[in-house]
């Protein structure tokens, strides 16, 4: 259960990269169409991926299982665009993260355009800094590894209270136009 919770909790990177994104939803229909697509297409995928893993029960010992299984097909052909995909996919969600990190700090600022490109460049910057210099110093497999339960906590704690308890009350406590007969 624990092990459940720190990868679901881990996951929720890809909810701070979309929460700026939520407020251009016009509707509750559109959040609750967008979950209802993006659910599927997010579970398959993994449900998929756990199927292939229970073929081979060594592969809980490898560093990295998609490459294991990818290496058992014998097509490197495989191996390569997995590979590429990887890095297009850490390359858009890198941009949305730093994108939300961003937005929060322009959101706290009090003249949000005082917050301009040379503001966000520089907190870009600082970010991606931050971020070689972790996997320099710790090595990327290790940083990973050991990063996984503090960030997943983390995220839970940040993104995942707020929204259960103050945003849960302001959704109920939303008032809505009087119906009038007729």
């Amino acid at each position: 259960m624990p092990g459940g919770v720190t990868y679901a909790g881990y996951n929720l990177i890809g909810a701070v990269a979309i929460l700026p994104i939520v407020r251009h939803m016009a509707s509750d229909r559109d959040a609750v169409t967008a979950g209802l697509l993006a659910g599927p297409l997010a579970m398959v995928p993994a449900m998929l991926f756990f199927i292939c893993m229970a073929a081979w029960p060594e592969v809980r010992h490898v560093t990295l299982p998609s490459d294991f299984l990818l290496e058992k097909l014998h097509l490197p052909v495989f191996r390569l665009a997995y590979q590429g995909m990887i890095f297009a996919a850490r390359l858009e969600s890198g941009t949305g993260v730093v994108h939300a990190v961003n937005e929060r700090i322009a959101g706290s600022v009090r003249d949000r355009d005082a917050f301009g490109w040379r503001w966000r460049m520089a907190t870009a910057f600082a970010v991606l800094t931050f971020s070689v210099f972790l996997a320099q110093t710790f090595g990327l497999v290790t940083l990973i590894a050991g990063g996984y339960r503090f960030l997943s906590y983390a995220f839970l704690l940040v993104y995942v209270a707020p929204l259960l308890t103050l945003g849960l009350w302001r959704v109920t406590r939303r008032t809505r136009p009087a119906q009038v007969p007729g």
